[in-house]
């Protein structure tokens, strides 16, 4: 089934790489020659404010379950069991030096991470054109990723499928990829391109750790920046910050490129008629994405009611079941109504009469106890009542 997380168990980790800036590692399970299942360290709930340990829970898994039924099925994202985490650290720790990066983000004394996991996605690539250096801090610029940016958001294709994205990033609180309130390019690596899938990008990260009561699900209700999804003329003035904001950020970052001493750059694409070798200027690059802010402001708008209808159907789902009629809760009869049906000609003597006043009624059938009742997080719930959904 797509989508499925492997579980972790003793000895099925055989492989496992990490990144060197963040948390992130890729684990093969089970014998598998390429990574099936990545694990991620997302801050706990005392890295930040007005989150708890269940909230931090319900909204990773909220905010997955949103992004899957809205974007792409293959966002799942599950918060791993202590024994999985303890198994993970023991084989992160026999994998790396104890010096690295990734030995120390889960070493004795580490950061206090959730620790979660997701099925591994092939064919991925990130927005990222910083190169981060292996020790101390800082990042180079490396023009060659902006340029393979510029031909990948060159598509229609690819701004619809992230405003479906950013929509449901909006109703999660979700800053770390565009902030929810201006439209800033905040997480470059978050803008993640999916080559040969159901869509061209992929929202893989779904939780703020940051994002304070904005990005708690489980207690957290509504806030101005959600009209963008219900305001056409607000979700207008937003898309056209967000493309901007990505060329912007790409023009910036040439012009602070080590080594870039001159006004243009060359792209090569492919054309119908062979390779195409295109010069584009660098101080036109802060705008060059300016004409896809209504293709994207009509991806955030599909994504709103794509969002809008799932859970509706939710609220359906999870609607408390109608109680049947207790059969005993009627009116005891008088003593006179009994004895005069107890006496009606061709009643047989073995019929079961109702109990007289004072009588205990026959025993109850054993029936099972109900099922536990799904419930939708109050946060969402509110959100939806701001937006005018229920």
């Amino acid at each position: 089934m797509s989508g499925t997380v492997p579980t972790i168990t003793a000895g099925s980790i055989n492989g496992i790489t990490g990144l060197t800036d963040r948390p992130v590692y890729f684990l093969r399970l089970n014998g598998s020659p390429t990574p099936n299942l990545v694990v991620k360290g997302d801050a706990a709930s005392d890295a930040h404010i007005d989150m708890t340990d269940e909230d931090a829970a319900v909204s990773i898994k909220w905010g997955s379950k949103l992004m899957k039924n809205v974007n792409n099925e293959l966002v799942n994202t599950k918060i791993m069991t202590p024994p999985e985490v303890a198994l993970f650290k023991q084989a992160a720790m026999m994998a790396f030096s104890s010096a690295s990066k990734q030995y120390l983000n889960v070493g004795p004394g580490g950061p206090a991470y959730c620790w979660v996991k997701m099925p591994h996605v092939p064919g991925l690539s990130d927005a990222d054109f910083f190169k981060k250096y292996d020790s101390g801090p800082g990042a180079r610029v490396v023009p060659k990723d902006i340029k393979a940016n510029i031909l990948k958001f060159a598509d229609d294709q690819v701004w619809t499928d992230l405003g479906k994205v950013v929509a449901v990033d909006i109703f999660n609180g979700n800053s770390d990829r565009f902030t929810i309130d201006d439209g800033y390019w905040q997480n470059k690596g978050n803008v993640m391109f999916l080559a040969g899938g159901t869509t061209s990008v992929i929202g893989l990260d779904t939780f703020d750790p940051n994002g304070r009561m904005q990005a708690n699900l489980n207690r957290g209700g509504g806030y101005p920046e959600l009209n963008t999804l219900i305001d056409v003329n607000r979700r207008n003035e937003y898309a056209l910050a967000c493309v901007t904001s990505v060329g912007a950020e790409m023009k910036r970052a040439l012009l602070s490129a080590k080594g870039m001493g001159t006004t243009s750059i060359t792209i090569k694409s492919d054309g119908p008629d062979g390779p195409v070798v295109s010069t584009i200027q660098v101080a036109s690059i802060g705008t060059m994405f300016v004409d896809y802010a209504p293709v994207f402001a009509a991806g955030i708008a599909a994504g709103a009611e794509s969002l809008k209808a799932y859970l509706q159907a939710k609220v359906r789902q999870y609607a408390p079941p109608v109680q049947p009629r207790n059969p005993w809760a009627r009116t005891a009869p008088s003593a006179g109504a009994v004895l005069a049906h107890a006496h009606v000609r061709g009643v047989p003597n073995n019929i079961q009469m109702p109990p007289l006043p004072g009588q205990q009624p026959p025993p109850r059938p054993n029936i099972p106890p109900p099922a536990p009742v799904k419930t939708i997080p109050q946060g969402i719930l509110d959100r939806m009542a701001y937006l005018h959904w229920i």
